[in-house]
């Protein structure tokens, strides 16, 4: 969406061989330059090696997109402790980390956007998949106060909410339902961050029912929001 709007990207990712073909593809597609950085950041200080090699590379960040999360699906006591604590770095820390290193070249240039990408699960509690939706409400909450540090140097946040998609995401988590309805593609989703953050929007929802949802958890208790997504999450 961005390359189709004139943008040159710096992608990130730890598969090599994906990062280049998507790079062949856009650059094919779209007369943008694009650069790959292959890079785990579930590794601690990953994002120092990704703002270090494009400082190398001589480029200027204007629009730091963290789309990065993973999952896992389960009883907490039941868990690989490694696999929390991976989602912790890559759900939490390394889109910290991004934002602290980039950041400081965007408030010299008094410009700058940053689009974060939660979920709608930041919106209560989710057992089966707690650390998951923790993480998602720690993104959305960090990405609202910065928000407010930023305003006055021209720089815009937005934390894009959407609902569950049809993506590798639910394999990666361990999912195990039989069928699920998304009810928004991926290409949309892609699609309404990118028309938010231009917007200026603090929080993009991406349809009725995730907009109608938010409204919902500032009704009903806690207690009541946990109890119904323990029922959604059975297996």
């Amino acid at each position: 969406v961005f390359a189709s709007n004139g943008y040159n990207l710096v992608l990130v990712a730890r598969n090599e061989e994906n990062l280049h073909k998507v790079k062949v593809e856009i650059e094919d597609a779209y007369a943008v330059s694009v650069y790959c950085v292959c890079m785990d950041l579930t590794m601690k200080d990953a994002a120092m090696d990704v703002y270090n090699d494009c400082k190398q590379m001589h480029l200027t960040i204007d629009c730091l997109v963290t789309n990065v999360g993973i999952g896992d699906f389960g009883e907490y006591a039941c868990s690989s402790w490694d696999r929390q604590y991976d989602m912790v770095q890559l759900n939490i820390v390394s889109l910290l980390q991004l934002t602290y290193l980039f950041l400081p070249d965007m408030i010299q240039n008094n410009s700058g956007k940053i689009l974060n990408v939660s979920s709608t699960a930041w919106l209560c509690s989710g057992p089966k998949m707690s650390v998951y939706y923790a993480s998602k409400a720690s993104v959305t909450r960090f990405s609202i106060a910065l928000r407010e540090e930023v305003k006055p140097h021209n720089i815009h946040v937005t934390t894009l909410c959407p609902p569950s998609v049809k993506t590798q995401f639910q394999q990666s988590a361990n999912m195990k339902r039989k069928k699920e309805n998304y009810a928004i593609t991926a290409k949309e989703v892609a699609l309404k961050g990118y028309q938010g953050l231009l917007k200026n929007k603090a929080i993009v929802y991406c349809n009725m029912q995730s907009k109608v949802l938010s409204i919902l958890v500032k009704v009903l208790p806690d207690s009541v929001c946990s109890k119904v997504i323990m029922y959604i999450n059975k297996e």
